[in-house]
């Protein structure tokens, strides 16, 4: 997310969590794991790249599977290209 605005990117951040105003930030608050509140997110979007993170644990972790899993499908069905390699480009 902070290259991406570093870059002059728009960016929408989902969070379960609020994320306070920033420039080219739009803030969705939804769930990852509400594949419906994910999709929602994802339409209109020209790039995307998945950041999704949690407290470490001693118990199994599925956040991040299962967040890569909706936003990857999200992007497919609204055609749109993902950020890969760390690198983002402005068009």
């Amino acid at each position: 997310m902070e290259q991406a605005l570093a870059g002059g990117h728009d960016v929408v951040g989902v969070s379960r969590r609020v994320i306070t105003g920033r420039d080219r930030l739009t803030a969705v608050s939804a769930d990852i794991a509400d594949a419906d509140a994910v999709d929602a997110a994802v339409a209109g979007s020209d790039g995307g790249a998945v950041d999704a993170g949690r407290a470490p644990s001693r118990k199994p972790i599925s956040v991040y599977s299962l967040a890569a899993r909706h936003i990857v499908a999200a992007m497919h069905r609204h055609g749109v290209k993902a950020a890969g390699g760390g690198q983002l480009e402005r068009d």
